[in-house]
């Protein structure tokens, strides 16, 4: 298929390309309760074209969609209709990534071996008032090639883990929550403790009470919630932001954040063949380097890094045993948002317990709404680590505004 767009791209004279070819087997799992209701086999190929036309100067580049399926004359449409699109639009020129030629292949690891592992894990539980429900398990091989015009073949295997399952309680009330797995490789280390989490929020909720009433309190965060405060930064240091003036930050100066951050990547290249490396992006607080996409990256004259997702935090000193003071734990959010312009953060609450005069209470309802800069914070001696985040159990705001019930 590879050769066949080649020619087509050749054929619409089509001379500035890049192609991602993405094939993705995997075996799949679903249970309800401790039955397992079907199992699922699939090998999907897709095809990320991203067409580029010069004009002047100018850049403009347009991505479509081929799948395996389509006719030789549905893929000439296709690429037809990219370079239209590509056209018509009027960016500042920039060079598409030099050539680049690699091949990394795993050893071969049984898909079907890898789920059964997370099926165990998830059928050590028993069924008591609360208990897991139902469970999905993805267990996956992603081969990826790409290629462009500049002579670049890459090739790289990833095997992968992903899921969802719903934890329920009858404790007092009914109620269900919906949680979400994701590793690679055999690393399911975290997966039990993940559970076990998952299962004691479960119970809470179901007893949690719409009782919390409206303030200033100390805010703590933690699990996969951290992911989404520390974005901030990724998106801070990104390429685009600074270019387009989002973001005020500059290599060498103070930002007077704290914090030493490191963008981790999850691929070994970008979509656009760009080798990707582990970058530090601020050092206590210093800004050392920006990461981004080849376009923005090519405009503020930095060797292009790719856009990454996983952020690595340094760890504080802060224990939970040691916080004396009030403080309100969120658990559970509808959707807790980072809002990177801004720096604000803000959320629905579906689960919290007040820690108070020695006290425990779970509520239910309100909000927050704090800001990263405004509001001072410590982070946990503890660490976690996620599919995307690797840093700090948890993070303790100061005064964020409550919206209570």
């Amino acid at each position: 298929m590879l050769e066949i767009i080649k020619a087509l791209l050749k054929e619409e004279d089509v001379t500035i390309y890049n192609v991602e070819e993405i094939n993705t087997k995997s075996y799949e799992m679903f249970f309800i309760r401790k039955s397992l209701d079907m199992t699922r086999m699939k090998n999907v190929v897709k095809y990320i074209l991203t067409v580029y036309v010069k004009n002047e100067d100018y850049l403009g580049q347009a991505v479509c969609k081929i799948t395996p399926d389509m006719s030789k004359d549905e893929i000439k449409q296709k690429i037809q209709d990219t370079k239209f699109a590509a056209s018509l639009v009027k960016d500042k020129y920039f060079d598409i990534p030099d050539k680049a030629v690699d091949k990394i292949v795993l050893d071969n690891i049984s898909l079907q071996e890898m789920a059964k592992k997370v099926a165990d894990t998830f059928l050590s539980f028993s069924d008591e008032k609360t208990f897991i429900n139902s469970f999905e398990i993805f267990s996956s091989k992603i081969c990826t090639r790409i290629i462009n015009s500049n002579g670049s073949d890459i090739y790289f295997e990833q095997f992968k883990i992903n899921g969802e399952y719903i934890t329920q309680s009858v404790v007092e009330t009914d109620v269900e929550l919906y949680n979400e797995f994701c590793f690679y490789g055999e690393n399911i280390d975290t997966l039990k403790n993940d559970i076990t989490n998952a299962l004691k929020r479960t119970s809470l909720r179901s007893i949690a009470k719409p009782t919390l009433e409206s303030g200033n309190f100390d805010i703590l965060l933690s699990d996969k919630n951290m992911k989404e405060i520390f974005s901030y930064y990724l998106e801070k240091t990104d390429a685009g932001y600074i270019y387009n003036n989002y973001s005020d930050y500059k290599i060498g100066e103070d930002t007077k954040h704290n914090v030493s951050i490191k963008a981790l990547p999850l691929v070994p290249y970008s979509s656009d063949g760009i080798l990707m490396k582990e970058i530090t992006l601020l050092d206590e607080g210093i800004c050392k380097n920006f990461t981004g996409s080849t376009r923005f990256c090519r405009y503020l004259n930095l060797q292009p890094t790719g856009t990454y997702e996983k952020v690595y935090v340094k760890e504080g000193n802060l224990e939970k045993e040691k916080i004396n003071d009030t403080y309100l734990e969120v658990l559970e959010f509808s959707d807790l948002q980072m809002d990177s312009l801004a720096g604000q953060f803000k959320g629905e609450i579906r689960l919290a317990v007040l820690h108070k005069d020695g006290k425990e209470i779970p509520v239910t309802g309100g909000s927050i709404n704090g800001s990263i800069i405004d509001n001072s914070f410590e982070l946990s001696k503890s660490r976690i680590k996620y599919c995307d985040y690797d840093g700090p159990e948890f993070i303790l705001f100061k005064g964020v505004n409550v919206a209570g019930n």
